[in-house]
């Protein structure tokens, strides 16, 4: 899908993107730092051309007819669908604000390392559970995007964000999630 297109959406930077995806597809931190999906998907060449090279490593014939089309170049990195993604951890370290963007073509190694699949430091509670959907990390522009953190906190930021008793019933002087920040 994405190798066909790219063909003709190429160089069209983040509207390549909206014409089929709903626009604002990200909602939270990421959009507040306006951050584009290329920023961490890679531009329409980069991000098809990952996928086909994956295609052409498993013998499908038909990627190289866009490859050859597309000429990504040397520097992309195939990668599986759904289970090669960007890597959270290519831009950040230790749960901190980047310093310089590294996600596109720096995809997560194992489906395991998905950040759908992560969970905090204690092994227990999936990063999702606090910081919400990949595409829409609290707090995010919209209430509906809010839900969690509104009902359990009356506050849209991360859940358990300075109130740990919304999750715990015993005083926590100890960051258990995150370990190396502050307490939560």
């Amino acid at each position: 899908m994405h190798g066909f297109h790219a063909v003709y959406l190429k160089d069209r930077g983040q509207d390549a993107c909206t014409f089929c995806h709903e626009t604002p597809m990200y909602r939270g931190f990421h959009a507040d730092a306006a951050l584009e999906c290329d920023d961490c998907h890679g531009d329409m060449t980069t991000h098809a051309s990952s996928l086909l090279l994956s295609e052409k490593d498993e013998g499908k014939e038909q990627s190289d007819k866009y490859l050859r089309i597309l000429a990504p170049g040397e520097e992309v990195t195939p990668r599986r669908p759904w289970t090669q993604e960007p890597s959270c951890t290519a831009c950040h370290e230790n749960f901190e604000a980047p310093y310089e963007l590294n996600a596109p073509n720096n995809w997560n190694e194992e489906e395991a390392s998905l950040y759908r699949l992560n969970v905090d430091d204690t092994g227990m509670v999936p990063c999702a559970a606090c910081h919400s959907a990949p595409h829409a990390i609290y707090p995010a522009i919209s209430d509906t995007d809010n839900i969690q953190p509104l009902q359990y906190m009356d506050d849209v930021r991360t859940i358990g964000g300075g109130n740990c008793a919304v999750c715990h019933d015993m005083e926590m002087d100890y960051p258990a999630h995150h370990p190396g920040m502050g307490v939560e």
